[in-house]
């Protein structure tokens, strides 16, 4: 009983102590890192495999229909050249945004990626949203220097 008593006191004096202890973590690692923003873009390698995925996948299937215009040609399309700079912001999911380079072929025939050629460069930015729970992506919207 008395032992119980103890343990009980020790874990009432912890208790209060915990709180505390957080804080100073969170304090410590605040100075290490700057400040944390929740919610707010934070910047990321450009070679995290999650963003090179999403933006390999955004180049070769969403791209095309936001770039397109009535002077495109079927045979054309989009592959993804260097990631200059990239940030997640954690949501409903994660919105990346990135700058990259974006290579524009032209290809003999729709079906066949080896007689593509590269016909230009373009310097662009893109925010895509991958949806918590979801595999689907948004493009929410992509801009090129040359627009």
């Amino acid at each position: 009983m008395m032992m119980m008593m103890m343990t009980r006191s020790l874990m009432t004096q912890l208790s209060c102590f915990l709180p505390l202890f957080l804080l100073v973590v969170i304090a410590q690692t605040t100075q290490a890192q700057g400040p944390v923003k929740l919610g707010a873009p934070q910047p990321i390698p450009v070679n995290d495999p999650t963003l090179v995925s999403v933006m390999n996948h955004s180049a070769q299937t969403r791209f095309a229909a936001l770039l397109n215009s009535a002077s495109h040609s079927s045979s054309q399309k989009y592959k993804l050249g260097k990631i200059m700079s990239a940030t997640r912001q954690v949501v409903a999911g994660s919105i990346y945004f990135a700058r990259f380079e974006l290579i524009v072929l032209e290809c003999e025939s729709a079906a066949d990626d080896a007689e593509c050629k590269e016909k230009a460069r373009r310097l662009c930015s893109v925010r895509i949203w991958k949806k918590l729970g979801d595999e689907e992506l948004e493009v929410k919207e992509l801009r090129c220097d040359d627009q």
